[in-house]
């Protein structure tokens, strides 16, 4: 289990200091955040050379918000982006915005927004408040962070709107032959005792959060199992 994945169980565990299977409120929302479209490089693969020509699939954020049913100002906001990663600067004019509109001041903060990237190689560049990131991208691109920033709070928006009485089901699972270890030639030089530690070169283990409302109905789920690139 990644950081990542334990991470963001720990925070809904956490917050909450209930079960995982018990009542919520529960909103989804998700909104395009896809960026310009051409002569600009795409975020990932530091090569100057890979430059966007066109749109191949609408990039989207993904937002779920969970709230205890006991306290309703106690909730989290979890994000996932088609995107590299999330910034500093992202999260910082995300919450911006967000304490800005009278609905959600006090609501949604610092403390309880969580902005998580797909990591995908295939979207924009020019998002980021440092440098080095931006050398190979030609620098910053303000359209690139409007569109993500301005995607992420109406994603928010729209699960806010859409906050039902649900549930959270947890579950884990192997899975085969969906992901593999870029370099296994770098892994076979690790310590013997710390190989003999897993069954395989790449963690094969599949998460799934899934939120259902009190139907049981799918509201939406979100899964970790490997890391993507882009689509071949």
């Amino acid at each position: 289990m990644s950081a990542v994945q334990v991470a963001l169980i720990l925070s809904l565990v956490s917050l909450f200091s209930l079960p995982v299977n018990g009542d919520y409120k529960i909103g989804v929302g998700r909104y395009d955040i896809t960026g310009p479209a051409a002569e600009i490089e795409m975020m990932g693969m530091a090569n100057p050379s890979q430059i966007a020509n066109g749109i191949h699939f609408r990039q989207y954020s993904r937002a779920f918000i969970v709230v205890d049913a006991s306290n309703d100002t106690n909730r989290l906001v979890f994000v996932s982006i088609d995107a590299c990663m999330g910034t500093q600067i992202m999260k910082n004019k995300v919450v911006e915005k967000l304490q800005s509109n009278k609905t959600f001041a006090g609501l949604y903060t610092d403390d309880n927004v969580c902005i998580s990237g797909t990591h995908t190689h295939s979207g924009p560049a020019g998002y980021f408040q440092y440098l080095l990131y931006e050398i190979t991208s030609r620098g910053f691109s303000q359209e690139t962070l409007d569109a993500i920033v301005d995607g992420i709070v109406e994603s928010i928006a729209e699960a806010h709107q859409n906050i039902v009485p649900g549930k959270l089901l947890y579950n884990t699972g192997v899975l085969l032959n969906a992901s593999r270890n870029r370099s296994p030639t770098a892994y076979l030089l690790n310590p013997e005792a710390d190989k003999a530690l897993y069954q395989y070169d790449t963690d094969k283990e599949m998460v799934v959060i899934k939120f259902v409302d009190n139907n049981g109905a799918d509201l939406g789920m979100i899964k970790y199992i490997c890391m993507l690139l882009m689509k071949h």
